[in-house]
Parts: C-alpha cells; structure tokens; sequence
C-alpha cells in the first residue's frame, strides 16, 4: 500500500480513494476540532474577516494593507502566467545575499505562501525596535512598489534553502530578480513560485540595468523575447532561460499543472490497474451485498477440538 493510500484508509477508516477525500468532513478528528471551544479573542487573535490566517510572531504590521504591487494569485491548479512584466526596479547594492537575509528563520513557522512579504528582509528593513530603517531601499520611493530587484553582487540566495525566501519576494510583489548569479537551489525554488531568475554575467548590461533602477525608472523584462527594456522600450540586453522553464512560466505551470496535462492518461492507467490487479486498490475486498452492507466474504470458521470445544493456545490438557 503506498504512503497516500495508506492516509486515505487512516481518515475514513477502510481503503478508499484519495480522490474523493478533498471535501472530505466527516472523519473523527475533524468533528473533535470542531467541537473543540474557541479560544477567546484578544488583539493577538482577533483578525476580522481574515480569521484562517497565520498570525506569525514578530512580523510587523503592514500598515498599507497587502502591497499595491503583488501580483494576482493563480489558483489551485496553476500560477499566474509571467509573460512581459513592466514596473519599478529597485536596486540591492549587496553580494552574498543568503536566504536568512531575504526572510530570517524566527518568520519559517508557516507553510503558507502568503503574508511573508511584510518580512521580506526584515533585519535590514526594520530596526530592533520595529522602526522601518529609512536608508534601505525597499523602505523608500518608488522602491515601495518594486516589481524587480536588480542584485549587483553575486551568489543571490545562498545560505539554507528554505522556499519561504522565494514566497517572501512573491508575496512583496517582486517576480522577477536580476543579479550576477544566484545559489543553485533559491535559482530552482523561485520557477517553482512563478518567477523569473535572470543572472547577467556582462558587467556592462548589469551596469545598464543598475543605473536605470537608481534612477527610480521602470524596466520591462520581456520573457517570450528573453529582452530586458528600459522604460520607453528600448532594448537593453538580452537574456537566456531554459526551454522547458520557460514554457512552465509563459503558461502558467507548477508541477501540479504539469501533471493535470496528463490526467487522461493517469485516469486510464488506473483504470488498467484496478481490472488487472484489483487487489492492490482493494476494489475486489470492499464489495458489499444488499442493504445490510455485510462483507461479500465470510468469516474464518473458529478451529474446535475433535470434541467441538473451541481450541486455545497453548492447549490445555
């Protein structure tokens, strides 16, 4: 039995089909949460119309509300397409920038992709007393509302390779970032979010774009051309990307989408494997007769001695 058929049977209490259980109330523990009393509401708890949200110790209050440049969310079945984005750049004039840096470790006790934004490099946004650090770029105009971070050191996201760095700079509203070059596995984690990686090894290009991001100018970053522009359209450099990461991001696909592509085929080879070895997804076990819902089979007739006494172990003399 694998690991996700064996969690269905432990919620519903026999085999079933993982499928069927996305909707699924009525196992045992979630009637014992919900009888379970609330807690009382206190300024800690209390969050109005957003009560399912995480309230993350030590996150500052987003006083503006969610930021006015986050992109819209995908749904559940894919992200939101990147295809050309246009807005500000804001410029990190820093080398070595490791993912404790782009979201400390006291903001990893979610596994939610969203309200991390508000502490997007919360040591360096923020001073120890919770006061925004008015020399970091993020905290000034227009850099509040950067859709792009232009890196001008390298090895962006090195350190631990917690996704929640990648989540911090999405929720922010930053889908794209430029840099030198980045840590291997914060390069993979940001195409698994939905964005856009650019390392620039020319010195000169990566110039180019820094001095149109001090300026406070938008650059466009042109993903079915692989170009980046400045603000009236004209070409600065090129870019390379994969083919295949590429495509994911053009249509809007994580893994889950990529698989759903398939879903005719996965659907028949399940349906192949429940006629040909009905035994591994229980199909032939679970028939069940009549109203009464007996078990098809019968039960295992208790051994008895020769005197037909019922045998016990060890047997008794």
């Amino acid at each position: 039995m694998s690991p996700v058929m064996a969690a269905a049977a432990a919620i519903v209490g026999k085999l079933a089909d993982v499928r069927k259980l996305t909707e699924y109330q009525s196992s045992p523990h979630i009637e014992a949460f919900k009888a379970a009393p609330e807690p009382p509401q206190t300024d800690e708890n209390l969050s109005g119309d957003e009560s399912d949200k995480d309230h993350i110790a030590d996150i500052p209050k987003d006083d503006n509300g969610p930021h006015t440049n986050t992109s819209a969310g995908g749904s559940s079945t894919g992200l939101p397409k990147f295809t050309s984005l246009k807005g500000i750049a804001a410029p990190l004039e820093r080398s070595n920038v490791d993912t404790d840096a782009i979201i400390p470790k006291q903001f990893l006790k979610t596994i939610k992709r969203t309200g991390l934004g508000t502490a997007l490099f919360y040591e360096l946004r923020f001073h120890p007393d919770g006061k925004e650090n008015a020399d970091f770029v993020l905290n000034k105009e227009p850099y509040r509302n950067a859709k792009i971070l232009v890196v001008t050191g390298p090895n962006f996201g090195c350190g631990s390779s917690r996704e929640h760095a990648p989540w911090a700079l999405n929720d922010f509203g930053i889908r794209c970032v430029i840099a030198p070059s980045f840590a291997d596995i914060f390069f993979n984690n940001t195409f698994k979010n939905g964005m856009l990686p650019i390392p620039i090894k020319d010195q000169g290009h990566l110039d180019a774009i820094a001095a149109e991001a001090r300026a406070g100018r938008e650059i466009e970053v042109d993903l079915p051309n692989q170009t980046i522009k400045d603000a009236a359209g004209n070409a600065i450099c090129s870019f390379d990307v994969e083919e295949f990461r590429k495509h994911c991001l053009v249509n809007g696909l994580d893994d889950i989408g990529l698989t759903l592509q398939m879903e005719d085929k996965i659907s028949e080879f399940e349906k192949k494997m429940t006629r040909e070895t009905p035994w591994l997804d229980g199909t032939s076990y679970l028939k069940r007769k009549g109203q009464g819902g007996k078990l098809a089979a019968k039960a295992v007739p208790v051994p008895t001695t020769n005197r037909g006494e019922t045998k016990k172990e060890p047997l008794e003399w």
